[in-house]
């Protein structure tokens, strides 16, 4: 599937065009030579001419990074399958101007395993080539502003597995439970403007068409929630928001507040639905050595959420409004020989479940994740253990990173499911115990 328009594709080529041609036609650059000026003479020797002045030569290269893969996924409970079996691309845009800095991050996949399983033939064309465009922006500082403009990740909150104040970033779904941390996040198309004070900063942001939470369409292998596919750009009120951050004595806190619309598609009957809706939080977290402790409380009032009546035993979805709160509290904790550990809870009042009535109780999530280093940081083991619904659903997910030198690098992580039977949502993934494997290779251009 193509996920970069023309618009953006074009400036990305012109883009590195230009930096290329700046590269090509200026061979050497001039600049100041301090120890001549300051030893009294100047020296003629080793590129240093008579005039104070040291030649040095322009490294003729681009301000790109490329890395390439190989992508294995097996699902090896059942039913097995293959769920990744290709080659993949990821391309960085790392530069910095006089005219400001831009960043720009490409993906592409190919992905041969929807072919090997014969999967439905529209699931064969819109996903065994996988592109997308995750960010690509440009920041320019003025005094104490900065402004971006582009496809940007923007994180405002403090967790790191379970967040509750980050309303602005996309999540892409399209491998369920089962993505790896770093293909998680999406960038939103935005106008950014940061404006930084003696102990604070204040960030606002305009979102004139949101970017959703990328969904796959029926037929997929992870279509297990609706069913429905999701076009996931789509005319909508634009959002808006601001963040005021404090840096206080060893902690920071931040309040923010804005209007936002869910990342997640909502149905009235058949009809997709996207609705902004206010959200005010607030976020703190404190360094005690060794520890991080960190805290975030979102309320969003007529906040939209998805339910459903009943016609006979036809479930007919309909999209409910009231008023909602969002707790997180974590800890980060680094230890000198047991690695470093993050724990997180998080609950939800009132939640909205398949039945169709308010639960009325405080259930949540717990997370666990633990990490460490091993042959001189050449090897890193983690582990993660989340809960979903208090314990009726249990994530358990174990990777290895092993760096073979500067260039390669060995990625494997193994993910298991135990979820509750009567779950619509995880029970049909409980048998999709998945095994992924990577190499990657790493270069500048």
């Amino acid at each position: 599937m193509f996920c970069i328009n023309g618009r953006c594709t074009w400036i990305m080529i012109i883009v590195v065009f230009l930096q290329w041609l700046n590269v090509v036609l200026a061979d050497e650059i001039t600049v100041p030579d301090v120890d001549a000026f300051d030893s009294g003479f100047i020296l003629d020797e080793d590129g240093v001419s008579d005039n104070g002045f040291t030649r040095i030569p322009t490294q003729k290269s681009l301000p790109l990074r490329l890395k390439l893969s190989l992508d294995l996924a097996r699902q090896v409970a059942a039913p097995q399958r293959w769920v990744r079996a290709g080659v993949g691309g990821q391309l960085i845009l790392d530069w910095q101007t006089e005219a400001g800095y831009i960043y720009g991050e490409a993906t592409t996949l190919y992905n041969n395993a929807y072919n090997i399983e014969n999967d439905p033939r529209s699931i064969i064309d819109n996903y065994t080539l996988d592109t997308q465009l995750r960010e690509l922006y440009w920041q320019k500082a003025f005094n104490n502003l900065s402004l971006s403009v582009g496809r940007k990740m923007v994180v405002w909150g403090k967790a790191d597995l379970l967040p509750v104040a980050d309303p602005i970033t996309p999540v892409d779904r399209s491998a369920a439970l089962f993505a790896k941390p770093e293909e998680i996040r999406l960038g939103q198309d935005l106008i950014e403007l940061d404006y930084y004070l003696d102990n604070s900063q204040i960030n606002f942001v305009f979102i004139p068409q949101a970017r959703f939470n990328r969904q796959v369409d029926s037929g997929h292998p992870y279509d297990i929630a609706s069913g429905l596919s999701s076009d996931n750009i789509q005319d909508n009120n634009l959002e808006y928001g601001m963040r005021w951050n404090f840096n206080l004595n060893r902690a920071e806190a931040a309040l923010i507040a804005g209007k936002f619309s869910n990342r997640d598609p909502l149905f009235n009957g058949a009809e997709e639905d996207y609705i902004v809706a206010p959200v005010i939080a607030l976020t703190y977290n404190r360094a005690i050595d060794p520890a991080l402790i960190k805290m975030e409380f979102a309320y969003m009032p007529d906040q939209p959420g998805q339910e459903f009546s009943y016609i006979g035993a036809i479930p007919v979805p309909y999209i409910a409004k009231r008023d909602c709160y969002r707790i997180m509290a974590g800890v980060d904790y680094m230890t000198r020989n047991y690695g470093s550990w993050i724990a997180e809870g998080y609950v939800e009042y009132p939640l909205y479940d398949e039945g169709g009535s308010e639960s009325g109780n405080q259930t949540g999530l717990m997370a666990l994740m633990w990490s460490d280093s091993y042959l001189r940081d050449d090897l890193s083991l983690s582990a993660v253990f989340m809960t979903y619904k208090k314990f009726a659903n249990r994530l358990l997910r174990l990777g290895a990173t092993y760096q073979i030198d500067d260039s390669w690098k060995l990625i494997t992580q193994y993910s298991s499911l135990v979820a509750d039977d009567n779950d619509p949502t995880f029970a049909p993934m409980e048998d999709f115990d998945r095994l992924d494997l990577n190499l990657e290779y790493s270069f500048s251009l």
